[in-house]
Parts: C-alpha cells; sequence; structure tokens
C-alpha cells in the first residue's frame, strides 16, 4: 500500500497542471488562471508556539496610525509569528525537503478538499446578504473558486463521497473561523478572513527560494503551489483598505479574524506527520 500511495505522490507531482489543484482558490492576478491552492503548509514546530490553538489572537499595538491608511498592511505585520509558524511546519518542511510520507500528503490534500467546499459555502453566506456590488461580485467569484477546487481535489484522489471525509480538529478550526465571519459579521470580513491563505503561500515561496532546497517528488507541487511571483490576494487587500477608508470595518474585529486564519494555516500545516 504504501508503494501504491507513493506511486501516486510521484505521479501527481509530475504533472504539469498539478498545481491547478493545489491553488488556493480565490482572487487570481491577471497573469493566472483560476487555481485551487491550499492550505497545506506552514507552521512552524510547537516548541516555539503555545499548541492552544484558537487562543493566541495578538492584541493591537501601536496607537492606531499605522493601519490609517493600509489595513492589510498592519495585519499582516500583527501576526508575524503566525507565519514563522508556519514557514517552520511537518507539511511544509516535508514538502521543501521532499522526505513528506506520501501518506500525510494524501491525508493533507483529502482535508483540504473538504476545507475547500465548506469555505465556498461560507462564502455563499456571505454573498447571500449582498444584493449588487463590487464586493458581491468578488464573494460569487470565491464561491465559484472555491468550489471548483474542492470537486477537482476529490476528483483526482478518486474520491465520489466527500461527506465520509473526517477532518481533523485543526482544520475544522480553520472552516470554523471564516463561518463564524461570515455568519455573524458584516460580509467584508469574509474577505479580511481569506487573505491569510493566500499571502502567505507565495511568501512561504519567497523564503524556499532563498534556501536552494531540494524538492525531490513535490518539485512541481512547490513550485506551483508556491509561487512567489503570485499576487492574487492583492486584490483582497485593495478592498479591505477600500472598506476600511469608509469605516465599514472595525480594525481589532479584522485582527480577530484575520489572525485566526492565519493561526489555523499555521496549525492545519503542522496537524500531518512527518
Amino acid at each position: 500500500m504504501l508503494v501504491i500511495l507513493l506511486q501516486l505522490v510521484i505521479t501527481l507531482a509530475s504533472y504539469g497542471t498539478v498545481g491547478d489543484y493545489m491553488q488556493c482558490p480565490a482572487v487570481q492576478s491577471t497573469t493566472r488562471t483560476p487555481e485551487c491552492l491550499h492550505f497545506s503548509s506552514k507552521t512552524q514546530g510547537n516548541n516555539h508556539i503555545s499548541q492552544g490553538f484558537g487562543k493566541r489572537i495578538p492584541k493591537p499595538t501601536g496607537t492606531g496610525n499605522e493601519c490609517s491608511h493600509n489595513l492589510s498592511h498592519w495585519l499582516w505585520h500583527e501576526t508575524e509569528h503566525f507565519r514563522t509558524w508556519a514557514m517552520n511546519s511537518t507539511f511544509v518542511t516535508g514538502v521543501r525537503d521532499g522526505t513528506l510520507h506520501p501518506t500525510s500528503f494524501g491525508i493533507f490534500m483529502l482535508q483540504d478538499a473538504i476545507f475547500c467546499l465548506e469555505m465556498s459555502k461560507s462564502f455563499q453566506v456571505a454573498a447571500n446578504q449582498l444584493s449588487d456590488g463590487s464586493l458581491k461580485s468578488l464573494l460569487e467569484h470565491e464561491v465559484k473558486s472555491y468550489k471548483r477546487c474542492g470537486d477537482e481535489l476529490l476528483t483526482q484522489w478518486h474520491i465520489r463521497n466527500a461527506p465520509a471525509i473526517v477532518v481533523g480538529a485543526e482544520c475544522q478550526e480553520y472552516i470554523d473561523n471564516h463561518v463564524n465571519a461570515t455568519r455573524d459579521e458584516h460580509p467584508i470580513y469574509g474577505i479580511v478572513a481569506a487573505i491569510p491563505c493566500l499571502r502567505l503561500w507565495p511568501w512561504i515561496g519567497q523564503q524556499i527560494n532563498l534556501q536552494n532546497h531540494q524538492y525531490g517528488v513535490y518539485t512541481d507541487w512547490v513550485n506551483y503551489n508556491f509561487d512567489p511571483t503570485y499576487d492574487g490576494y492583492k486584490k483582497l487587500e485593495v478592498m479591505t483598505n477600500e472598506f476600511y477608508a469608509k469605516g465599514l470595518i472595525d480594525k481589532d474585529k479584522a485582527l480577530h479574524y484575520y489572525a485566526k486564519s492565519i493561526e489555523g494555516e499555521a496549525a492545519f500545516f503542522d496537524s500531518v506527520k512527518p
């Protein structure tokens, strides 16, 4: 069975379009086609970060003027420690070094498929609250992108019955954070909570490229999914900053959902076994 799984991973890594199934769905830049990138690899050892997922939400610092013109930049800055955790997670280091066990890779991808499908539903809840406008259009785009991502992952892994897949606690808490944002808050918070996925992956790619690692069977997957040139997240950040300038976003509340999401990325990445 291990040999079969390893052959499957090698086959997946060799496909020229494998990244299409792993890229985090969301707004794409003008140079990229719809993707399904997704939460899989970025955490750091828990020996540095508390294992109490969901309990380390950073408190706002400074005078508040630091985010007067660029809320998205401030949110990114305030959650730096979660990026470090993600960068050193078992999933990220495993695919970076080409040493991640194929079973762990598969388990992560199956959970990722469910994550995508649940995120699509969550975005739909937010979109349904609006009658029209650019925000509704963006949310509806996310609905379709995440749904496509989840469906493609399940097809690629020959899974017909999605409800049969049980996600781990880390993945579920990550999902729940976005559900809470779209259910309880203004729809814009659904966008805020989605930014970490899109911005963290290319950032990881930048860090990995500086280290000149050999990725083994995961080379194609890493090069595509951790593409350091990807900038699709910028569209979400622009809208976030526009709504903040209009007084429609509370920065502390935004930090809460943003931090929970990037912590969710890190915890999910670190939930797999080496």
